[in-house]
């Protein structure tokens, strides 16, 4: 468990489907965002990775849409030839109005892969 990227991982003994990783996404590249919205539906949104940052951990972000429940599912890029994994979806910017906040649902943050990846090889968190 990694709380500062906010990122856990499980080993399982099974096939999976799993999608490849794929390397670090540019500025304008074209990005699917795939979630469980809510609990209610699967959603894959469309966007454009928009610049990144660290707000704590290095981070992706994107403009495509994120809703609540989105959080733990996949940011692909079509890479190679085939779509690959390029980040977690992990928040949404935030606006204050007062004593009310409430999410700009098209700013989207994604854990990088670059951060996934060093983490599956080392289990700890790099600054």
């Amino acid at each position: 468990i990694d709380e500062k990227s906010d990122v856990a991982l499980i080993s399982v003994d099974m096939p999976c489907p799993c999608a490849p990783l794929g390397a670090m996404p540019n500025i304008d590249d074209n990005v699917l965002s795939v979630g469980w919205t809510l609990g209610e539906a699967e959603m894959a949104t469309q966007g454009k990775v928009q610049g990144f940052g660290t707000r704590g951990r290095p981070i992706i972000v994107s403009d495509a849409l994120g809703m609540f429940g989105n959080s733990g599912g996949g940011l692909f890029a079509f890479q190679k030839g085939q779509w690959k994994l390029v980040g977690i979806t992990s928040s949404m910017s935030g606006a204050s109005l007062g004593f009310f906040g409430f999410p700009v649902s098209h700013m989207t943050h994604y854990v990088s892969v670059n951060r996934i990846l060093y983490f599956i090889h080392h289990g700890e968190y790099v600054k």
